[in-house]
């Protein structure tokens, strides 16, 4: 017997946020505990959850871990959104659980001190990929990877961006042997499709100016600009630009951890 439950999408104007790319999924983890969650673009309401996010992510890290995850303040956030860059969340019920977002590469924008191949207007950056630690185990890393590529997507179709050819993410990792790679980032943009940067001699490691290696992982757009395909993936609902949709789902119960 399934249930019927009232799921609210906010959904921003079109041109605040061009990443109009919504949805739901179940994820199940390792103890076989499987939970409902939406996703759908920032908005402006949610930018203090997302500091709160970052925080504690920040927080369930080691001192010589915090490089793996930057903090952000609601500034930065609220800059990214009225560049019209685009950011995608993932809720369970209510609650902001996980949070990535997109900027096209250059020396102003995406991820900071990579080699200046990568500023040259070719790249979009994935950066901020943050999971709240109560919802580890479920994939939502590898969600929010494969959710900013879509974003990268439809902002380089809807902005007629053709020099952008692929889409990048900087994986900070160890500090020599005081810190062990970032496995749990690389393990998510490896599942998404992405693989690690190779340069003449094979994948390049980069030395960070903060003390720390990092690589980079890649994934080829391949867009075809003249196709009339929509960039949005809006899926079967009508979608209005401006307008707060409520959509009945169709769901199974399904056992929770008593998250609130």
């Amino acid at each position: 017997m399934s249930t019927s439950t009232i799921i609210d999408f906010p959904v921003p104007d079109i041109p605040s946020n061009p990443s109009l790319i919504m949805g739901e999924f179940n994820a199940t983890a390792k103890d076989n505990i499987q939970e409902h969650f939406t996703f759908r673009p920032v908005a402006q309401i949610d930018v203090r959850a997302i500091v709160a996010l970052v925080g504690k992510v920040r927080d369930n890290l080691s001192d010589a871990q915090k490089h793996f995850l930057k903090d952000k303040d609601a500034a930065q956030l609220e800059e990214h959104l009225l560049n019209h860059f685009p950011a995608v969340a993932i809720f369970k019920e209510s609650k902001l659980v996980g949070f990535a977002m997109v900027s096209p590469q250059n020396e102003n924008t995406g991820a900071a001190n990579l080699p200046a191949q990568f500023n040259k207007g070719h790249y979009m950056s994935i950066g901020t990929v943050a999971v709240d630690p109560d919802f580890s185990g479920f994939g939502l890393g590898q969600k929010l990877v494969e959710l900013a590529f879509k974003n990268a997507v439809a902002y380089a179709k809807l902005y007629n961006k053709k020099d952008i050819k692929s889409v990048i993410g900087k994986v900070a990792g160890g500090n020599e042997d005081e810190v062990k790679d970032n496995g749990a980032s690389q393990a998510a943009f490896k599942r998404a499709g992405f693989n690690p940067y190779t340069g003449k001699k094979g994948p390049e490691i980069y030395r960070d100016p903060a003390g720390y290696n990092c690589n980079v992982w890649v994934r080829p757009l391949n867009i075809k600009f003249n196709s009339a395909e929509s960039p949005y993936n809006l899926g079967p609902q009508t979608i209005s630009a401006g307008v707060r949709e409520q959509r009945i789902v169709e769901a199974r119960p399904l056992p929770t951890r008593g998250h609130h």
